[in-house]
């Protein structure tokens, strides 16, 4: 066998250097965006949260509503109610 070292011309080595910086490259964009990806769900799974809370918030406070509103109409009779002076405007 021939000891003799074989060796690529300047044109393949920088051809080869490319595809490998390119592909370095290429890992660690698609590492970055793994990343985004995964702080952009663990924000959208906050969100949802939050807006849970405030769909229970809604049931309460529209539950609350509902029985006040039946309450004094029942004191008072239907109408409108003017939130600035309290006076009842009957339908």
């Amino acid at each position: 066998m021939d000891n003799k070292q074989l060796q690529l011309t300047t044109e393949e080595l920088q051809e080869l250097r490319e595809v490998n910086d390119h592909y370095g490259k290429l890992i660690r964009n698609l590492g970055e965006s793994e990343l985004l990806i995964s702080d952009l769900e663990a924000q959208l799974n906050a969100v949802t949260e939050q807006k849970k809370g405030f769909f229970s918030d809604y049931k309460t406070i529209k539950e609350k509503s509902d029985n006040l509103y039946q309450t004094l109409t029942e004191k008072y009779g239907s109408g409108k109610i003017d939130l600035e002076t309290g006076v009842i405007h009957p339908a």
